[in-house]
């Protein structure tokens, strides 16, 4: 019940006025003013009206009442104004969500994620607009821009719209929102520090970058940033020079690095599913720890790369350049579906046990019962010469006709590895797994062995 819709009065109504309208009330609703014969149940019904009015005016005549119910009251309009803005959003009304959020801050103008609430609401719409690309929505997009940077508290945020303002600028000019026309130089270049901010900025960061991906044939020096820990999801870093660059902890999912120079960048503990580095320049670059699920590294060189204790499932290093690569601990190069649904944790989970509960057939009896369906992490064509992968878990894993020279496998699982063709000079099995892989055409007289190295059913060395 609001006290001030029972007197009719708005909230900013003074005590005069609040009196006054409590005396004009009462007139009109006294039951005295009832005909006698009046039906029980209107009088009834009279009187409950007349005894909320009496409590209305109880409260908002008490100083000290009527300031404990209106901060009640405004927590009220708060939680509900809040839901209705995240009700309205991810149904894609913006255009409601927008007017919720600009009562909202009238209502809060000086609490900060009141106003960091509006901002970003402003922002989303303005992306929105601009994806349109007419003039009318650039310039709606604008307004909406230049608005969150006046209300917004967020030091994270504010970045987030200035690079996405300043985008918005390099394409229609600093005269509002005529469009760029074709041939015209951008009156304003993202620069590094603008490109940074749009990665650093979230969802709504990246989908700007992406944009800014779209309609620019440029792309600005990212060697050396700092993106760790950032979640990057869906970003465009192809053809990118992020050289000596700094992606720890970060999540790179259905990241597009592809013919990126990413020499000596650093993934350690990065969680990478569905990216792209197709013939990026991986040189020297760690992936200590990191987990691949799904990715491709098809013609990528990763020559002199560590990759040390990674986890990875059904991905793809085909043609790929592991020279003097270091793969030591490495496991889980399968990728496993469960029976009745599809889970990411159940799949790393699972690739652990895997790696150390397994039958001689290479498949523990309980693991099979549970999953099926395997895809092998293929290393087809790849160069592997002078790589180190002691102790690393390829089972099943495809390397037909990859250079194996010098390549040490010393303690490595590849039960079941596919061999074939592969390219051998000095290549060291001792105490290597190699139960019924497949050496066919492997000149395996050149294979350093070992008396623990295990070769029952092994295909290829009769």
């Amino acid at each position: 019940m609001n006290y001030y819709e029972v007197l009719g009065v708005e909230s900013t109504a003074t005590a005069e006025e609040i009196k006054e309208a409590y005396r004009n009330k009462a007139k009109e609703l006294h039951p005295d003013t009832l005909p006698i014969d009046v039906n029980e149940t209107v009088r009834k019904l009279a009187e409950e009206k007349f005894k909320e009015l009496n409590h209305a005016y109880e409260i908002l005549s008490d100083a000290d009442k009527k300031r404990e119910y209106d901060a009640e009251l405004i927590h009220l309009q708060r939680t509900d104004l809040i839901k209705k803005i995240g009700d309205f959003f991810d149904n894609g009304q913006l255009s409601e969500a927008v007017e919720c959020a600009k009562r909202l801050h009238a209502l809060l103008s000086e609490d900060a994620e009141c106003c960091d609430i509006y901002a970003e609401v402003l922002q989303a719409s303005a992306i929105a607009f601009a994806e349109t690309n007419t003039a009318e929505n650039l310039t709606q997009a604008k307004e909406y821009l230049t608005t969150a940077l006046e209300v917004v508290k967020s030091a994270e945020i504010k970045n987030q719209i200035t690079a996405n303002l300043e985008l918005l600028k390099s394409r229609t000019g600093t005269s509002g929102g005529r469009e760029r026309r074709e041939g015209e130089t951008p009156a304003i270049k993202i620069t590094t520090e603008r490109a940074l901010q749009m990665l650093r900025g979230g969802e709504a960061g990246i989908k700007a970058w992406n944009q800014f991906r779209k309609m620019e044939s440029y792309v600005p020096s990212l060697e050396g940033v700092d993106l760790s820990g950032q979640n990057l999801r869906n970003a465009n870093l192809s053809e990118a020079n992020l050289k000596n660059s700094n992606f720890k902890q970060a999540v790179l999912g259905v990241v597009i690095f592809s013919n990126s120079n990413l020499v000596e960048c650093d993934f350690t503990d990065a969680k990478l599913y569905n990216t792209n580095f197709n013939n990026s320049d991986l040189k020297n670059s760690k992936f200590i720890q990191a987990s691949f699920t799904e990715v491709n590294f098809n013609s990528a060189d990763l020559e002199s790369a560590d990759l040390t204790s990674v986890l990875c499932y059904s991905s793809s290093f085909a043609n790929a350049n592991l020279q003097n690569a270091i793969l030591n601990q490495s496991r889980g190069f399968i990728l496993t579906f469960y029976k009745h649904r599809y889970s990411e944790d159940i799949r790393f989970i699972a690739a652990v046990d895997y790696v150390t509960n397994t039958s001689e057939n290479g498949r523990d009896s309980k693991f099979i019962d549970k999953y099926k369906e395997y895809q092998k992490t293929d290393f087809q064509g790849a160069n592997l010469s002078g790589a180190s992968v002691i102790g690393a878990n390829l089972q099943e894993c495809n390397l037909e006709g990859a250079n194996l020279t010098n390549t040490n496998f010393s303690n490595a699982n590849l039960y079941r590895a596919n061999l074939k063709n592969t390219i051998i000079a000095n290549t060291d099995f001792r105490g290597t797994d190699l139960r019924k892989a497949d050496l066919t055409g492997a000149n395996a007289y050149y294979f350093a062995f070992h008396d623990n190295a295990q070769v029952s059913g092994t295909i290829g060395i009769d």
